[in-house]
Order: structure tokens, then C-alpha cells, then sequence
């Protein structure tokens, strides 16, 4: 390469500035379009419809999610600055995605200082790493899902904390600091680490990460490493100790530890793990070749194949593969390593409800984003031809401008539900939720006679192995409100009475009592408007729709007296009705 090219490429590559300009321009180009995403999917019991947040008491938050805690604090705050507006939710999604480029930014530039690497990679290859890696990252379209579906903060906020950690802790090991440094980067690191394991349970894999970097790169002695081996599982113990004292269980109990160490099903440790071991091999797909993305994946629980065996050699052979390259490719077996290590909890033998979805790739995709990068530096560095160095790197150039192009038409989609859920109709068609949240806003955009068609087939399709009709009480509950929109008011109150007689949660209780109160409102029919109004207060007292409503049927019923006691008694209504004026 000409001397004038390298002295201006060795001067952008010392420019800190301008790499964190460069981020920032491109997270604003990829995701600046998406403040006005609506809500989807768990954001609502998580935000829209949890009282929890709307409170801003920390003190509560602590009861509702203590492991979780950081992220909700965050809610409530998003929550207390803007209501239910988009646009503050996404503001700080955006802004905790870049800071997660800037933490991945600062990890890579200290750990290519640690010795054993640092005499393993080019100069050339240590100036560009760490910006490449964050770039690579912060625009990549299979990231989407963990920034712009908000609830998903929890991954993001997890990944911001946990790369921090680490970076702060490889920071403080380096041997020119001081001791009065030493302290303050040690200090973070565990303030990093704390917020962390508060913020997302995935993070609890720190105590894995820190001490394999340890192992890996820095002790020697046999008795140094039984020591570090022995501190993770001192460590791990103190950890499950502390989550059964704030869950208030047995830590000695199996069953206890069988109960709290799965979430929402009762699938087989082992059948989910051959599970996830394809589903794994999903997620690398779609980091390297992202086409195919989508919110809701179509994925059964099945049992043991060949197939599945042969996913699991391939994850042996690709760990067993970093770990031969350890000496002479430290980045590619630490990369390899963070990877797998940050799946454990989410992709292992922790049965989860949902088998897959793209959110949890966010915080091991790190590990592949080094990989990559590294791979790439590596080959164009031991590329000695100027032509083909420059037709690298312009191949190179056109690789991340398609990422970004992609990643901002995914963006794109996820701004019109009706888009994304026809999208997702596509690749999970035999998915009822995917047909239910798309009827739903179908609703929504009052495309009544699509959306009754499409929730119907919801409906038909709801039918379990013996069967019987598994009881869809959202689709239910929208078709209660379609039919009322379309003026047969007596079919959506016959659904809804159908409906009731099962045993169904609090919230849909609510809403279905709700709405059965708005219909007797609208037939004039005062008296059974009030009654369902009563009976959806309940179910969930102090929300507004419902207390709204039956102010106003007192009122209709000249109940003044009642009507006024109602409402003195939710001073946050008369609030709420002043601003509206």
C-alpha cells in the first residue's frame, strides 16, 4: 500500500473521536426511523398493562422482579417522562445499542493489550479490531429485535453491563496501572457486574467469562488455576444462595431448584437442550447470512435425532477447534468461547417457554462480531497486493453498507405491525400467535371484516392433538370487540359470557368485563353496564377504562351522589381530566 494511503489510514485509525462519531452516525442512519414503533407482544404486561411500573416505586419493582430489577427501574422512569409514548421508550433503546458498541469498543481495545494477544496480531489488525467489531455489531439486522422491541432493553441493558464488566476487569489486569487505579477499574467492574446480574439472569455467565479469561491468559501454575476453578464454584454457590434468599425457597431443595430454574414450561431439561442445540446453529446462520428474520419462530420441542446429533458434534468440533487455536489465535478461541458461554443460560438446559427468538443471540453475537472481524483484518493484512488490498476493502465497505441497508429495512417493517406480522405469517404459518397478533392489528387499523377472517381461522386452527379447542382468550377478547364494532352487539356479548365461564387470568377478566360494560353502555341498557363495570374493577381496581366507565353509568343512571363518590375516591382520574382539558 502507497506510503500517503497508510499514514491517512494509520491517522483514522488512532482518531477515538472520530470512531465514536462514525458509531453514532450509523446507529442514528439504521435506527433512527424507529421512534415511533408501537408496542408488541410482551411489552404490554411488561409496560402498557403493569401497574408496577407506573407507580415508580423501587420498592415494588424489588417484590415484582428482583433479578430484573434495572430494567424496570428503567420502565418506570421511561414511563413517569413519557406515559405510553413511543418515542421516549425508543430514545433510550437507541442510546443503550450505541453505548453497547462503545463498551465492545473499549473491551476490544484492552484486550488486545493483554500480553498473550497482543503478541499474537499485526498493529495493523490492533488499531482496526476494535472499531471494526463495534461497527459490525451496532448495524447488524439480526440485532433489531433487542433495540427496537422495547421490553427487550433487557437484553440490550444486560449485554451494555455485562461487556463493561469484563472490559473494566481485563482493564484493571493490565500491569502498568497504578494501584489507586487498580482500584477504581476493579470497582467498576463489580459495579458493572452487580447492576448486570439485576438486569437480565443471562448475565449470571460472568462468573464463567471473567475466570476463563483469567485461565486463558493470565495464571500459570497448576495451583493458580485450581484456585480460580475453585473461586466459580464458590462463586456460582453464592450466587444460587443469594437468588433463593430473595425468592425465599430451599437452596438445597431439588425441587425448588427444578421449579426456578425453568420459566413457563414443563419440557424436559434434555429435549430442550438438543432443542437448542439446532436453534443455536439458527442464530449463527442468520448472523452470517440475516434473510429469514422474523419476531415468532415456529419451533416444536422434538426429541433426539440424528440430526440433533449432528448439531452437537458441530459445536464440538468448532469449540474443539478455538481451543487448538488457543496459543496461536487467542481472539478466534476467546471469541469462540464468549459465544457459547453467553448462550449457557438461555440455550442450554434452562427450559424456557419460547425456544427461540433473535434477542438472545444479542450478547454472544459479540463474541462473533470479533470473530469476524478479526478473520477479516487477518486477511486483508496478509494481503501484500495493493490491488487486491483495495478490492478487500472495498468489498469489504459494500459487506457493512448492505448490513445497514438491511438492518434499516428491517427497522423499516417492524414500524407497521400489519407489515411485521405478515411478514411473520410467512415464515411461521402454522403459528397461532403469529395469526392472532395479526388479526389483532388488523383491528387495530380497522380492517374489521379481514381481521374477524383472520382470527377465525385462529379459532379453527386452535385444536390440540385429542382434538378439543384450545381455549384463545386474546382472540376471543378481540373478536368480542369486532363484532361490537360491526353492531352485533348480541354475539360479542354471547362470546364474552362463553368466555367467562373459564378459569381465565385477572387482565383478561378485566378486559373482557370492560368491554361487556362499553356494549350495555352504548344498548342504553344502564344497569348491566354498571354491573360488568363493577365486576371488571375486581378484577383490576384503580385502571382508568373501567372506573371511567362507570362513572359515566352512575351518571346515565342519575346515581350523582354515587358517581362523585366514585371519583373523588381516584383523585388521579380528576388529574388526568384536567390535562385533557
Amino acid at each position: 500500500m502507497n506510503k500517503p494511503v497508510c499514514t491517512l489510514l494509520g491517522q483514522l485509525s488512532k482518531n477515538f473521536f472520530l470512531h465514536f462519531f462514525l458509531l453514532a452516525i450509523s446507529v442514528l442512519c439504521v435506527y433512527g426511523h424507529t421512534l415511533n414503533a408501537p408496542f408488541y407482544l410482551d411489552d404490554y404486561p411488561s409496560i402498557v398493562d403493569n401497574l408496577i411500573i407506573h407507580q415508580l416505586n423501587i420498592k415494588n419493582i424489588w417484590i415484582y422482579a428482583p433479578f430484573r430489577c434495572v430494567t424496570y427501574i428503567s420502565f418506570a422512569l421511561n414511563y413517569f417522562v413519557h406515559q405510553l409514548d413511543f418515542f421516549g421508550y425508543h430514545l433510550v433503546n437507541i442510546f443503550i445499542h450505541f453505548f453497547v458498541g462503545c463498551g465492545i469498543y473499549y473491551f476490544i481495545s484492552v484486550l488486545i493489550r493483554i500480553p498473550k494477544i497482543n503478541a499474537s496480531i499485526s498493529k495493523e489488525i490492533q488499531d482496526w479490531l476494535p472499531f471494526l467489531s463495534a461497527l459490525i455489531f451496532v448495524i447488524h439486522p439480526l440485532h433489531t429485535q433487542a433495540v427496537t422491541y422495547i421490553v427487550q432493553r433487557l437484553s440490550s441493558l444486560a449485554a451494555l453491563f455485562y461487556i463493561f464488566s469484563i472490559a473494566f476487569y481485563i482493564h484493571a489486569r493490565l500491569g502498568h496501572n497504578s494501584y489507586f487505579k487498580k482500584y477504581i477499574l476493579f470497582s467498576n467492574a463489580m459495579l458493572f457486574a452487580v447492576l448486570a446480574l439485576f438486569t437480565k439472569e443471562n448475565t449470571v455467565t460472568l462468573m464463567l467469562i471473567i475466570p476463563c479469561i483469567e485461565l486463558a491468559f493470565y495464571q500459570k501454575s497448576t495451583s493458580s488455576r485450581l484456585m480460580i476453578m475453585g473461586s466459580i464454584l464458590i462463586t456460582i454457590s453464592a450466587f444460587w444462595m443469594l437468588y433463593a434468599s430473595i425468592r425465599n425457597i430451599n437452596p438445597f431443595s431439588l425441587i425448588d431448584l427444578n421449579v426456578f430454574t425453568r420459566l413457563g414450561t414443563d419440557i424436559l431439561r434434555t429435549t430442550y437442550f438438543f432443542t437448542q442445540l439446532k436453534i443455536i446453529w439458527i442464530y449463527i446462520r442468520l448472523f452470517f447470512v440475516p434473510i429469514g428474520l422474523h419476531l415468532d419462530y415456529d419451533i416444536s420441542p422434538a426429541i433426539a435425532d440424528w440430526s440433533f446429533f449432528l448439531a452437537f458434534i458441530c459445536h464440538i468440533l468448532v469449540i474443539a477447534c478455538a481451543f487448538y487455536m488457543r496459543r496461536t489465535k487467542p481472539i478466534i478461541f476467546l471469541s469462540v468461547l464468549f459465544y457459547y458461554i453467553s448462550h449457557l443460560i438461555e440455550s442450554s438446559i434452562f427450559p424456557i417457554k419460547d425456544l427461540c427468538f433473535e434477542h438472545r443471540a444479542y450478547l454472544p453475537d459479540i463474541g462473533l462480531s470479533l470473530l469476524c472481524s478479526y478473520i477479516i483484518m487477518d486477511i486483508i493484512v496478509k494481503c501484500h497486493k495493493i490491488v487486491f488490498r483495495y478490492t478487500l476493502i472495498g468489498m469489504l465497505t459494500v459487506l457493512l453498507l448492505v448490513s445497514g441497508l438491511m438492518t434499516w429495512h428491517r427497522n423499516h417493517v417492524w414500524n407497521n405491525p400489519i407489515s411485521l406480522w405478515r411478514d411473520c405469517s410467512v415464515y411461521s404459518p402454522h403459528k397461532t400467535r403469529v395469526w392472532a397478533e395479526l388479526g389483532k392489528h388488523l383491528m387495530i387499523a380497522e380492517q374489521n371484516n379481514e381481521a374477524i377472517a383472520v382470527l377465525n381461522k385462529v379459532l379453527k386452527h386452535s385444536v390440540d392433538s385429542s382434538g378439543h379447542l384450545k381455549l384463545n382468550v386474546q382472540v376471543i377478547c378481540n373478536l368480542i370487540i369486532l363484532h361490537h364494532k360491526k353492531g352485533d352487539s348480541e354475539k360479542a356479548i354471547y362470546l364474552a359470557n362463553q368466555i367467562l365461564q373459564y378459569p381465565i387470568n385477572d387482565l383478561y377478566r378485566f378486559y373482557i368485563l370492560n368491554n361487556k360494560g362499553n356494549i350495555y353502555l352504548e344498548k342504553k341498557d344502564f344497569a348491566q353496564a354498571e354491573t360488568s363495570y363493577r365486576q371488571a374493577i375486581s378484577c383490576y381496581p384503580n385502571h382508568e377504562m373501567a372506573i371511567s366507565g362507570l362513572y359515566h353509568a352512575l351518571l346515565l343512571q342519575e346515581k350523582i351522589e354515587e358517581a362523585h363518590q366514585l371519583i373523588s375516591s381516584y383523585p388521579h382520574l380528576l388529574i388526568n381530566k384536567k390535562k385533557k382539558k
